[in-house]
Protein backbone atom coordinates (compact mmCIF):
# COMPACT_ATOMS: atom_id res chain seq x y z
CA UNK A 1 0.00 0.00 0.00
CA UNK A 2 1.60 3.70 -1.21
CA UNK A 3 0.66 5.22 2.30
CA UNK A 4 1.18 8.79 1.33
CA UNK A 5 -1.22 8.28 -1.50
CA UNK A 6 -3.47 6.94 1.03
CA UNK A 7 -2.80 9.95 3.19
CA UNK A 8 -4.66 11.94 0.33
CA UNK A 9 -6.93 10.15 -0.28
CA UNK A 10 -8.44 10.12 3.84
CA UNK A 11 -7.92 13.48 3.55
CA UNK A 12 -10.34 14.28 0.63
CA UNK A 13 -12.58 12.18 2.19
CA UNK A 14 -12.88 13.51 5.52
CA UNK A 15 -13.39 12.53 9.25
CA UNK A 16 -16.19 9.88 9.99
CA UNK A 17 -17.20 6.63 12.02
CA UNK A 18 -13.60 5.16 10.91
CA UNK A 19 -11.75 8.14 10.76
CA UNK A 20 -10.29 10.80 12.83
CA UNK A 21 -6.94 13.20 12.34
CA UNK A 22 -5.20 14.76 14.85
CA UNK A 23 -3.05 17.45 14.99
CA UNK A 24 0.03 16.68 16.54
CA UNK A 25 2.01 20.42 16.30
CA UNK A 26 1.44 20.73 20.10
CA UNK A 27 2.58 16.93 20.87
CA UNK A 28 1.18 13.88 21.33
CA UNK A 29 -2.58 14.71 21.57
CA UNK A 30 -4.31 13.36 24.77
CA UNK A 31 -7.76 12.78 23.07
CA UNK A 32 -5.94 9.97 21.25
CA UNK A 33 -6.90 7.48 23.97
CA UNK A 34 -10.50 8.63 24.08
CA UNK A 35 -10.90 7.84 20.01
CA UNK A 36 -8.06 4.47 20.36
CA UNK A 37 -11.03 3.18 23.13
CA UNK A 38 -13.77 3.97 20.71
CA UNK A 39 -12.34 2.31 17.65
CA UNK A 40 -11.60 -0.56 19.57
CA UNK A 41 -15.30 -0.83 21.08
CA UNK A 42 -16.72 -0.60 17.70
CA UNK A 43 -15.69 -1.59 14.42
CA UNK A 44 -12.12 -0.68 14.40
CA UNK A 45 -10.69 2.96 12.85
CA UNK A 46 -7.76 4.94 11.50
CA UNK A 47 -6.28 7.44 13.74
CA UNK A 48 -3.91 10.23 11.80
CA UNK A 49 -1.62 12.27 13.84
CA UNK A 50 -0.21 15.20 12.56
CA UNK A 51 -3.20 16.77 10.29
CA UNK A 52 -4.72 19.51 11.45
CA UNK A 53 -8.33 20.75 10.45
CA UNK A 54 -9.37 24.47 9.48
CA UNK A 55 -12.59 25.47 8.06
CA UNK A 56 -13.82 21.48 7.44
CA UNK A 57 -10.83 21.01 5.17
CA UNK A 58 -7.68 18.88 6.33
CA UNK A 59 -3.80 19.92 5.90
CA UNK A 60 -0.83 18.35 7.38
CA UNK A 61 1.07 20.12 10.18
CA UNK A 62 4.53 19.28 8.68
CA UNK A 63 5.93 17.27 11.36
CA UNK A 64 9.80 16.08 11.07
CA UNK A 65 11.07 12.86 11.38
CA UNK A 66 11.98 13.72 14.91
CA UNK A 67 8.72 14.56 15.74
CA UNK A 68 7.36 11.51 14.22
CA UNK A 69 9.95 9.33 16.38
CA UNK A 70 8.59 11.27 19.80
CA UNK A 71 5.16 10.39 18.61
CA UNK A 72 5.62 7.05 18.24
CA UNK A 73 7.94 6.34 21.33
CA UNK A 74 4.48 8.25 23.50
CA UNK A 75 2.17 5.93 21.59
CA UNK A 76 4.04 2.68 22.14
CA UNK A 77 5.18 4.64 25.80
CA UNK A 78 0.69 4.65 26.05
CA UNK A 79 -0.22 1.16 24.87
CA UNK A 80 2.16 -0.62 27.25
CA UNK A 81 1.14 1.30 30.39
CA UNK A 82 -2.24 -0.01 32.23
CA UNK A 83 -3.10 3.67 33.03
CA UNK A 84 -3.60 4.49 29.86
CA UNK A 85 -5.32 1.92 28.12
CA UNK A 86 -6.24 -1.58 29.52
CA UNK A 87 -5.06 -3.80 26.35
CA UNK A 88 -3.17 -3.13 23.59
CA UNK A 89 -4.67 -4.55 20.56
CA UNK A 90 -2.14 -3.28 17.88
CA UNK A 91 0.85 -4.23 16.68
CA UNK A 92 3.98 -2.77 14.66
CA UNK A 93 2.86 -3.14 11.51
CA UNK A 94 -0.52 -0.98 12.49
CA UNK A 95 1.73 2.35 13.14
CA UNK A 96 2.79 3.49 9.36
CA UNK A 97 5.00 6.75 8.91
CA UNK A 98 3.95 8.44 5.70
CA UNK A 99 5.48 11.51 3.95
CA UNK A 100 2.69 14.04 3.82
CA UNK A 101 3.50 16.92 1.69
CA UNK A 102 6.29 18.99 3.43
CA UNK A 103 6.63 16.64 6.71
CA UNK A 104 5.26 13.65 7.83
CA UNK A 105 2.25 11.80 9.56
CA UNK A 106 1.89 8.91 11.80
CA UNK A 107 -1.31 6.88 10.67
CA UNK A 108 -2.58 4.21 13.07
CA UNK A 109 -5.07 1.06 12.61
CA UNK A 110 -6.65 0.23 15.26
CA UNK A 111 -8.68 -3.12 15.04
CA UNK A 112 -12.24 -4.02 16.26
CA UNK A 113 -11.24 -5.59 19.67
CA UNK A 114 -12.01 -9.31 19.69
CA UNK A 115 -15.61 -9.73 22.24
CA UNK A 116 -13.65 -11.30 24.37
CA UNK A 117 -11.00 -8.55 24.95
CA UNK A 118 -14.10 -5.84 25.02
CA UNK A 119 -15.82 -8.06 27.55
CA UNK A 120 -12.64 -8.11 30.06
CA UNK A 121 -11.83 -4.29 29.17
CA UNK A 122 -15.59 -3.58 30.75
CA UNK A 123 -15.95 -5.35 33.27
CA UNK A 124 -12.37 -4.31 34.57
CA UNK A 125 -13.31 -0.67 34.21
CA UNK A 126 -16.46 -1.15 35.93
CA UNK A 127 -14.29 -3.14 39.12
CA UNK A 128 -11.47 -0.28 38.47
CA UNK A 129 -13.87 2.64 38.17
CA UNK A 130 -17.37 2.44 39.13
CA UNK A 131 -18.58 6.07 38.23
CA UNK A 132 -20.99 4.76 36.18
CA UNK A 133 -24.29 5.05 38.33
CA UNK A 134 -22.36 8.09 40.92
CA UNK A 135 -24.54 11.16 40.80
CA UNK A 136 -21.15 14.14 40.62
CA UNK A 137 -22.50 17.23 43.00
CA UNK A 138 -22.66 20.65 41.13
CA UNK A 139 -22.00 18.77 37.59
CA UNK A 140 -21.86 21.32 34.98
CA UNK A 141 -22.73 20.10 30.88
CA UNK A 142 -20.16 22.13 29.28
CA UNK A 143 -17.71 22.72 31.43
CA UNK A 144 -16.96 19.42 32.93
CA UNK A 145 -17.65 16.71 30.23
CA UNK A 146 -15.60 16.53 26.93
CA UNK A 147 -17.23 17.76 24.09
CA UNK A 148 -15.21 16.89 21.35
CA UNK A 149 -15.95 13.28 23.18
CA UNK A 150 -19.73 13.51 22.97
CA UNK A 151 -19.52 14.96 19.20
CA UNK A 152 -17.46 11.64 18.79
CA UNK A 153 -20.00 9.22 20.32
CA UNK A 154 -22.73 11.01 18.30
CA UNK A 155 -21.23 10.31 15.39
CA UNK A 156 -20.82 6.33 16.21
CA UNK A 157 -24.57 6.06 17.50
CA UNK A 158 -25.50 7.69 14.45
CA UNK A 159 -23.71 5.99 11.72
CA UNK A 160 -25.14 2.36 13.61
CA UNK A 161 -28.77 3.51 14.28
CA UNK A 162 -29.06 5.40 11.23
CA UNK A 163 -32.72 7.70 11.57
CA UNK A 164 -32.90 6.92 15.24
CA UNK A 165 -35.20 9.58 16.67
CA UNK A 166 -32.70 10.29 19.44
CA UNK A 167 -30.32 11.58 16.78
CA UNK A 168 -32.04 14.60 16.48
CA UNK A 169 -32.04 15.33 20.30
CA UNK A 170 -29.56 17.96 21.46
CA UNK A 171 -26.51 16.76 24.10
CA UNK A 172 -28.56 17.15 26.97
CA UNK A 173 -31.49 15.31 26.01
CA UNK A 174 -29.37 12.51 23.63
CA UNK A 175 -27.22 12.07 26.99
CA UNK A 176 -30.14 11.22 29.00
CA UNK A 177 -31.72 8.83 26.94
CA UNK A 178 -28.45 7.09 26.69
CA UNK A 179 -28.40 6.82 30.40
CA UNK A 180 -25.22 8.74 30.42
CA UNK A 181 -26.79 12.03 32.50
CA UNK A 182 -29.69 12.00 35.44
CA UNK A 183 -30.33 13.92 38.45
CA UNK A 184 -30.00 12.85 41.89
CA UNK A 185 -33.33 14.39 43.72
CA UNK A 186 -31.76 14.01 47.35
CA UNK A 187 -28.67 16.80 45.81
Amino acid sequence: MDVNSYIHTLCKKGEGTEIEFKSAKGGFPGSFWETYSAFANTDGGIIVLGISEKNGKFYPDGLSEEQIAKLKKLLWDGLNNKNTVSTCIISESDVLQANVENGFALVVKVPRAEYVVRRIMGESQIADHPLDNYVFPSFILGEEIDQDTVSQYRRLFDAKNQEHPWSELDDLSFLKKIGAYGKDSDS
